[in-house]
């Protein structure tokens, strides 16, 4: 099913600005120094130039040194983007979450990435409150999202918990992103 390939194709790539989900995510987390991206290199010849670019940022949640990666790509804008990339990809941005599930799973809906799997792009995700636990000083939320799909399919659910409902609907965010990958791969 090309369909299904396409779909889980988007699903893998996730959000492909990755310049812009750094940017944001820094921004969210309030990192300081926010990410600053510099020209280190341009090797190749003028009809094909390889750039290397270098960004460096402080770390999610302070403390520690400022923490420095290199990208390259056949354009600034490409060698930007896989820096900003493998930033994401280190274990203290990991950690603090990346971007934002919610808006990814928003959008994914939206602009009808996921109608291969029976989710019509005008059903949002809806999230739900499933309990609240632990003590009053240190309470553990659980919420669920969902998203129906055409009739005589199942709808997707998946739960998260956090220290807040915003982080709960966070992590749920972010389990029904990984829902979506599986599903889209078991149905190829």
């Amino acid at each position: 099913m090309a369909a299904n390939a396409a779909a889980a194709g988007l699903l893998a790539q996730g959000q492909h600005n990755h310049k812009g989900a750094l940017l944001e995510a820094a921004a969210r987390l309030r990192v300081a120094p926010p990410p600053a991206f510099q020209l280190v290199d341009t090797q190749g010849p003028p009809h094909a130039p390889t750039f290397t670019v270098r960004v460096v940022s402080g770390a999610p949640g302070g403390g520690g040194a400022p923490v420095s990666v290199e990208g390259v790509g056949t354009s600034l804008k490409a060698a930007e983007h896989d820096a900003a990339r493998a930033m994401l990809a280190l274990p203290q941005w990991a950690a603090a979450g990346g971007p934002n599930p919610k808006g990814e799973l928003q959008e994914l809906v939206m602009k009808g990435r996921l109608q291969a799997l029976g989710v019509p792009s005008y059903e949002l995700p809806a999230y739900e409150s499933e309990a609240w636990q632990g003590p009053a000083h240190l309470p553990v939320f659980v919420e669920r999202v969902r998203l129906r799909r055409r009739a005589g399919a199942a709808p997707l659910a998946a739960t998260g918990e956090g220290g807040s409902r915003k982080a709960a609907q966070a992590e749920a965010a972010r389990a029904m992103l990984q829902l979506l990958l599986e599903v889209s791969e078991a149905e190829e």
